[in-house]
């Protein structure tokens, strides 16, 4: 019996090594960035109402020169194209994600702005977590940022304070 529980114990030993390199794999693949480059200049920012856009600013120029869209740019978040935020109007998954949000979170941009100032940055479609620029018409050049991930919200006053507050 000892030899048959030491023989258990290294194939244990050498199947959890197995399934741990699997899973540093999967993980690996599944958090692995992809940075698409620009798509084009752009002086309009796609809002959250069909053919409505805003005007584009210094830090969200910088921005798109920098990549089209950005796969897990941030805690698995892809932050998007300009093509993929028009693509929005006529996405019915995500349009039903940002409904939700808007019933079930009071305060966030959905539920307490016109959607012709909302612009959706960011999105991790498996855990309906979104990223929203809120342009303000009072005399704020850069949108505001709300990042929704899990049960918290964040808050930033321009996107340079939310990439700073990402790249801590």
């Amino acid at each position: 019996m000892p030899a048959l529980l030491e023989a258990l114990r290294e194939s244990n030993t050498r199947r959890n090594l197995q399934v741990r390199k699997n899973y540093e794999e999967a993980v690996a693949n599944k958090l692995s960035q992809v940075i698409n480059p620009p798509e084009f200049s752009t002086d309009r920012i796609p809002t959250l109402e069909r053919g409505i856009y805003q005007n584009s600013t210094p830090m969200l120029n910088a921005r798109f020169a920098y990549a089209g869209s950005w796969v897990n740019a941030y805690l698995a978040h892809t932050w998007l194209g300009i093509r993929e935020m028009e693509q929005v109007w006529d996405d019915v998954e995500v349009l039903e994600q940002i409904r939700i949000r808007r019933e079930n979170w009071e305060e966030s941009p959905p539920a307490s702005a016109p959607l012709n100032r909302i612009s959706l940055f960011g999105i991790y479609r498996e855990q309906c977590e979104e990223i929203y620029l809120l342009w303000d018409i009072e005399d704020s050049v850069e949108p505001r940022v709300y990042s929704y991930a899990g049960n918290y919200e964040e808050q930033f006053t321009s996107l340079a304070d939310f990439v700073l507050y990402c790249a801590r």
